[in-house]
C-alpha cells in the first residue's frame, strides 16, 4: 500500500508532463510550481488514505473480523492492519524481562551504545543533507533535477530494503501494533521529506537546518 502511495503521484506527474508548454506556463502564472506540486501530492495521497480510513472505520464499526473464519488470509490481514495483536503475550519478552530485572545493568555498555548511535545518526544525517543538496542543485547538461517526489520514493525504497534485510537477520519481538497507526508518522515523514527537497530549490541545506 505504501508503495502505491508513492506511485500515484509519479503516475500523475507523467500525465502532467503531457500538458503543452503554453498550458504549463499559464498555470504557473496563477500559482507557484511548488504549490501545484503540493496540491498534487495531497490529492493523490488522499486517493489512498481516505478510502483506507473509511475501510478501517467500517471494519471496526461492524466488527468484521468476527464474521470471518480465523486462520484465513483475510483474518490475518485485518488482524495485522486494523486490530493488531495487543492481547498476545510474547513469552520471550517475559523471559527477557525477568532476567533483566535480576541481572545488574552495565551502565558503561549502555553509554557506549548511545554514543555509537548518536555519532552514526549525525554522520548519516549530514551525508544525507550533503547528497540531497548536491542532487537538487547540480546541473545535468542544461537541466537541474526537479522531481522531489521521485527522490522521496527512491529514498524509501532503499530504506525498505535495508530494514527488510535487518529484520531478516535479527530476530524481532512479536509485532502487536495495528499497521494503520504507522500511517500518521509515515505521511508526515514523506511530506516533510518532500518539502525539504523542494526547499533546496531556493535555499541551501545549512539554511534549512538553522531556520
Amino acid at each position: 500500500m505504501l508503495t502505491w502511495v508513492y506511485l500515484v503521484p509519479l503516475l500523475w506527474g507523467l500525465v502532467k508532463n503531457e500538458l503543452s508548454e503554453q498550458e504549463q506556463i499559464e498555470t504557473h502564472k496563477l500559482l507557484p510550481e511548488w504549490f501545484l506540486s503540493l496540491i498534487q501530492n495531497l490529492f493523490t495521497y488522499g486517493l489512498v488514505i481516505v478510502p483506507g480510513a473509511l475501510a478501517i472505520k467500517h471494519i471496526k464499526k461492524t466488527n468484521y473480523i468476527e464474521k470471518i473464519s480465523p486462520g484465513g488470509w483475510q483474518y490475518k490481514l485485518i488482524l495485522s492492519c486494523v486490530h493488531g495483536k495487543q492481547d498476545l503475550v510474547d513469552l520471550e519478552d517475559l523471559e527477557k524481562g525477568a532476567t533483566s530485572s535480576t541481572e545488574p545493568k552495565d551502565k558503561s555498555g549502555g553509554a557506549k551504545k548511545l554514543l555509537i548511535c548518536v555519532v552514526g545518526l549525525q554522520f548519516s544525517y549530514l551525508m544525507w543533507g550533503y547528497l540531497q543538496e548536491k542532487i537538487m542543485t547540480s546541473t545535468y547538461g542544461d537541466l537541474k533535477f526537479g522531481d522531489s517526489q521521485f527522490l522521496v520514493f527512491m529514498n524509501r525504497i532503499l530504506a525498505l530494503i535495508m530494514v527488510y534485510g535487518y529484520v531478516s537477520m535479527v530476530k524481532q519481538p512479536t509485532h502487536k501494533t495495528p499497521l494503520y497507526k504507522y500511517s500518521y508518522s509515515s505521511f508526515s515523514n514523506i511530506m516533510s521529506s518532500w518539502c525539504q527537497y523542494e526547499a533546496l530549490k531556493y535555499v541551501s541545506f545549512p539554511t534549512q537546518v538553522f531556520v
